[in-house]
């Protein structure tokens, strides 16, 4: 059973209500990272067979050192589209969070543990530096704990935006002060 079911099964067993979205604090890769990186590894990789081909032609040193740096830039580019991912499947190391109408569900590992949003705090802090601007957003526990941190400035390209809305809207709405409970609590 896919993680996303066992979060909707977690989430209707506590009337957290409908699904909202997925928010993780390693973002997705993007087209534009696709579009480039996937290329020009490609290309690295072209570069570095012909550059091992021509050995006999000369220049030996040059060669080897060409092709251990484009091979260098293919794995780095490689590395920038796939290690995302990696980190972000289930079962991976970065938190998942999987977002409900009064509740999140935070994976993290194999683990799920679903919490009220009235369980929560969300902590937003901007800041301005002299070259650098941004918001980092804090989940934490009950207990305290930070279940997810979301350092980066990309809070719409991770989902972070959507934790911080949920969490106000519920604490607006009543729903984190035990107000009725008036949703739908189907999956999906």
């Amino acid at each position: 059973m896919r993680e996303l079911d066992h979060a909707w099964g977690s989430a209707a067993a506590r009337g957290f209500g409908h699904y909202e979205g997925f928010a993780c604090p390693e973002k997705s890769p993007d087209g534009p990272s696709w579009v480039f990186c996937l290329p020009v590894a490609a290309g690295s990789g072209v570069l570095v067979f012909r550059l091992l081909h021509g050995l006999d032609e000369g220049y030996r040193w040059l060669r080897l050192s060409g092709a251990v740096l484009f091979l260098m830039l293919a794995a780095w580019c490689v590395v920038m589209v796939f290690l995302p991912r990696y980190l972000r499947r289930p079962g991976g190391p970065a938190p998942r969070l999987y977002c409900f109408e009064d509740g999140v569900v935070v994976a993290t590992g194999r683990t799920l543990r679903p919490f009220g949003w009235q369980e929560v705090s969300v902590d937003s802090v901007e800041w301005r530096g002299h070259e650098d601007q941004g918001t980092r957003i804090t989940v934490k526990g009950p207990d305290g704990s930070v279940l997810a941190l979301f350092p980066r400035k990309e809070i719409y390209a991770n989902g972070a935006w959507r934790i911080e809305s949920l969490h106000k809207a519920a604490v607006a709405g009543g729903a984190a002060d035990g107000g009725p409970d008036h949703h739908d609590h189907s999956p999906g």
